[in-house]
């Protein structure tokens, strides 16, 4: 009954019925596509562009920290996996899962990185990997599970993609240190106590797929040690530093300190941005210093200072009058390094 149904709504071709009902849902899927608002033309995966910009929807704020959000992308050369990154929104997602829909389109969920992981490899270079950082005692307000549980808050869960390096790290000896750096000079001056952890359970077996994946860590509280951990450098069990990039391809992001902004200047109004470099494997490379500068055509009405990766940016409140709606450029480039990349900001009134 329902194959006559479905008949009586198609034209009679030679293609399968299965087929039909295929090909009506691709362009249903490429209609969809067409119209969504939700589209993010900036996004980037794993430092580099999507083919067709993805579909970001459905996003979910758990409490200050923990956030979701649904991708969806219909280009095949634009598929995603589990451990992927996905920088969007000023911010950096993990790919937790995903899935094909008969090659129509890509779905997935992505978790908000709220962290990132520091330490030095054996050769002595910084690796960095944004993660998804979760307070152990958080998991008792049904935010993961319907199930009440009793845990200590000197644990965390964190989930990182699956790497060369991230396979590396030992179970009772891979040590880190968790500073944000803006915070790491209060911290110092007043002799607060450095947090540092100790990695005691890695759980790399259930969460990979071929080359990718999730490495799913479990870190427990520990004592700092002066003699071999560096508060300033934010590592544990420091090395000799390597500064070799092997040649690797550099990535770079321009982003606001400041949440959901709009990429509008306000006269009179201060605006810092920072830098993120990535080399083609998604990994955060630390030891580049950002090359700012600004493309405009008029002088003195934007002043640029730089103080080590963050840009401040004011348009100055009289002159700027003359200036609403126009449009300029922060630019972060070294052709010689090899990493360029920019965003165009409009100027606006205070109020």
């Amino acid at each position: 009954m329902a194959y006559e149904s479905y008949q009586m709504f198609q034209k009679v071709t030679s293609i399968s019925p299965r087929d039909n009902m295929l090909e009506d849902k691709k362009q249903q899927v490429e209609f969809l596509y067409d119209i969504a608002i939700d589209r993010e033309d900036n996004a980037l995966i794993n430092g580099k562009e999507f083919v067709k910009s993805p579909r970001l929807f459905d996003r979910k704020i758990k409490n200050t920290y923990y956030q979701t959000v649904t991708m969806e992308t219909i280009d095949e050369s634009d598929k995603f996996y589990s451990g992927d990154l996905i920088s969007y929104d000023n911010d950096i997602w993990l790919c937790m899962s995903s899935f094909n829909f008969h090659n129509l389109y890509y779905r997935g969920q992505l978790e908000r990185c709220n962290f990132v992981l520091r330490w030095q490899n054996y050769e002595g270079k910084i690796i960095e990997s944004p993660g998804v950082f979760t307070d152990l005692s958080k998991t008792s307000d049904g935010q993961f599970t319907g199930e009440t549980i009793s845990t200590m808050d000197f644990i965390l869960n964190v989930s990182i993609p699956l790497t060369e390096e991230s396979m590396k790290l030992i179970e009772d000896k891979s040590r880190f240190i968790l500073i944000d750096p803006i915070w790491l000079n209060t911290v110092l001056d007043n002799s607060n106590p450095i947090s540092t952890w100790k990695l005691t359970k890695k759980n790399d077996i259930t969460y990979s797929l071929k080359d990718k994946g999730i490495i799913k860590l479990t870190l427990t509280k520990t004592e700092f040690n002066p003699v071999t951990d560096d508060a300033l450098m934010r590592l544990c069990d420091v090395k000799e530093i390597s500064n070799d990039n092997n040649n690797e391809s550099i990535s770079c992001i321009i982003s606001s300190t400041r949440l959901n902004f709009n990429y509008k200047v306000k006269l009179g109004v201060k605006y810092n941005f920072a830098t993120t470099f990535t080399n083609q494997n998604g990994e955060i490379l630390n030891d580049i210093t950002p090359n700012y500068t600004i493309n405009h055509t008029f002088d003195g009405v934007i002043s640029l200072n730089v103080n080590e990766n963050v840009a401040t940016i004011i348009v100055d409140d009289e002159l700027g009058q003359d200036y609403l709606g126009s449009k300029f450029d922060l630019i972060c480039e070294d052709i010689s390094i090899g990493y360029s990349s920019k965003i165009t900001l409009t100027i606006t009134g205070k109020y």
